[in-house]
């Protein structure tokens, strides 16, 4: 048996932390409770004293009866009640959020969530699962299971999320992939390599159409898939454009359904991505959220 880390370095230990830590750091309402009560809780027990101590002293009261009053008027008036809630409900309200999965860094930020109006998110990862899956295996000159045992083949050892989605695919339907030879990565392109004596090229429809001609009919397909919000990766076999293998990222099982809990609470929700805006605007629709894409 190894350690790897001391308890005091585990998850739990650095989230108990991070709640200690936002505890300290006051919200703005806490911060005026305590420089009011700096000047009030003085004045009370000053007023309070005088009560109890001024009267017999000047008029010749008895003193249990009026000391009694000086201690109702310090009761009655200490803030001690006002000066702990704030904190007591910050400290709570952090605690609910931690057991819920949610990290709130301190009462200021809990003050600012109840003024928002609009929340902006990223879409990889956030809106969507951020692992691309396989949704079309095309076939144009070869078959389609042609066309998934070649693109595994040139995808195997890649760590690459779309060459994962694919070789996820050939895996759930047991292709056999065959060895590749001499691959390459063309930056910004593709990959290459040799498989089963051929040359394979698999990249994008750009690049495909420099090496082959794409007829009118299959350039209008792969349109279309992109305006589905899907990235199309085209397999060229030899001289001969082969087939083309769609990915998308798709939405987050949780997402529609968390934004329509935003929208119902009058929040305005923005999605914001660096993908192109039809593969954006294709996510933003089947979420019902507005798109602000490239």
């Amino acid at each position: 048996m190894r350690v790897t880390a001391a308890a005091e370095d585990n998850t739990i230990a650095r989230v108990v932390r991070l709640v200690e830590e936002a505890q300290e750091k006051k919200a703005p309402t806490e911060r005026f409770i305590d420089r009011f009560s700096r000047y009030y809780t003085p004045g009370v027990v000053a007023v309070a004293a005088l009560v109890a101590i001024l009267p017999p002293i000047v008029a010749g009261s008895s003193w249990g009866e009026w000391i009694y009053k000086g201690l109702a008027i310090l009761l009655i008036g200490c803030p001690c009640a006002l000066v702990i809630s704030t904190p007591a409900a910050i400290a709570a309200s952090l605690s609910a959020g931690a057991r819920r999965g949610l990290l709130v860094k301190g009462g200021a930020v809990l003050e600012t969530l109840g003024k928002i109006t609009a929340v902006a998110l990223d879409k990889t990862g956030t809106l969507t699962s951020g692992k691309p899956q396989v949704t079309d295996v095309i076939a144009f000159g070869r078959n389609a299971e042609d066309v998934l045992r070649f693109a595994a083949a040139l995808e195997t050892g890649s760590s690459h999320p779309l060459a994962v989605a694919v070789l996820a695919r050939a895996r759930d339907e047991e292709v056999e992939i065959p060895a590749a030879s001499a691959a390459k990565a063309i930056g910004g392109r593709g990959v290459s390599a040799l498989v089963d004596g051929e040359e394979i090229f698999f990249g994008s429809p750009k690049a495909a159409a420099e090496l082959v001609s794409l007829p009118m009919a299959h350039a209008r397909r792969l349109s279309g898939l992109n305006d589905e919000g899907k990235t199309v990766s085209v397999l060229i076999v030899g001289k001969v454009l082969a087939g083309a293998i769609a990915m998308r990222d798709e939405p987050r099982a949780d997402a529609k359904a968390g934004l329509e809990a935003l929208t119902r609470a009058g929040v305005r929700t923005v999605m914001l991505t660096g993908d192109n805006a039809r593969t954006a605007k294709a996510i933003g629709s089947e979420l019902g959220i507005e798109v602000r894409a490239n």
